[in-house]
């Protein structure tokens, strides 16, 4: 029988369709030291969802003494340097996923451009002041482009899913 989890530690995880929804699709036009505080919640949350990288490996002295393993400290509250909102429905943003394959700027070729320019806010970090995190907001009129990966098993029932805003 495999190891037993509390139900919370799942429950409170989120896929990367999820996470992008949350970080970037809003019906409309958002002011973004409103909207901002979510999304950077969200990063400091997953930012050591694993555990390998809040944790660091070190070896003894010894040639044969064993791994040890030493939790780094917590990191300060992070400001998003910019986020971009999508005004526009995940079911709009999702069907994206289904038009043509073009390479996103990392090479790797699981993006999409959105067929028609759509209403956007474009937030700028302003301000890092101990955490308290201010932003420009800036609208925008363009196309997007969508990185899209299969869905995950708590994902809605697409085909392919946006997982990261080229």
């Amino acid at each position: 029988m495999g190891s037993v989890h509390p139900l919370g530690a799942w429950a409170q995880l989120l896929t990367r369709a999820q996470k992008f929804e949350i970080s970037h699709v809003r019906p409309g036009p958002v002011q973004c030291n409103n909207e901002m505080p979510r999304v950077n919640s969200l990063l400091e949350k997953y930012q050591g969802q694993n555990s390998f990288v809040s944790q660091r490996f070190e070896t003894s002295n010894t040639r044969s003494g064993p791994l040890q393993c030493r939790s780094e400290r917590p990191r300060p509250k992070k400001c998003k340097d910019q986020n971009t909102f999508l005004h526009d429905s995940f079911h709009n943003v999702a069907a994206t996923c289904l038009l043509p394959n073009r390479v996103c700027r990392n090479g790797q070729n699981n993006c999409h451009q959105s067929a028609n320019p759509i209403g956007k806010t474009y937030c700028k970090l302003i301000r890092d002041t101990d955490g308290d995190c201010r932003y420009s907001t800036i609208p925008q009129y363009d196309f997007y482009t969508v990185a899209c990966d299969r869905p995950q098993p708590d994902d809605v029932p697409y085909p392919l899913v946006p997982v990261h805003l080229d």
